[in-house]
């Protein structure tokens, strides 16, 4: 499966699994909807197995995801549930 997503550096290094397909903006800040949270990461272009995918990003509360194509710098919040 291919994800695009804000990679932020709490996230750790990529497992083996995943590779990085393209990287859209190396240095990107974005503010949360309403404005109240500040990240900071890179907007990537990820893809592997889904089970990788959930493996890694099951333990962190909230990821964020591309919501639109990579030149809109859209994303929104998402959580692996549990039982995944």
């Amino acid at each position: 499966m291919k994800l695009y997503m804000l990679y932020e550096d709490r996230l750790g290094p990529l497992p083996p699994e995943i590779k990085e397909v393209q990287c859209f903006d190396p240095a990107l800040t974005v503010l949360t909807p309403g404005g109240r949270e500040r990240l900071q990461g890179r907007s990537t272009l990820l893809e592997g197995p889904q089970e990788a995918f959930i493996r890694w990003l099951k333990p962190f509360d909230t990821v964020w995801v591309g919501a639109g194509q990579p030149y809109e710098e859209w994303f929104e919040r998402m959580h692996i549930k549990e039982g995944a």
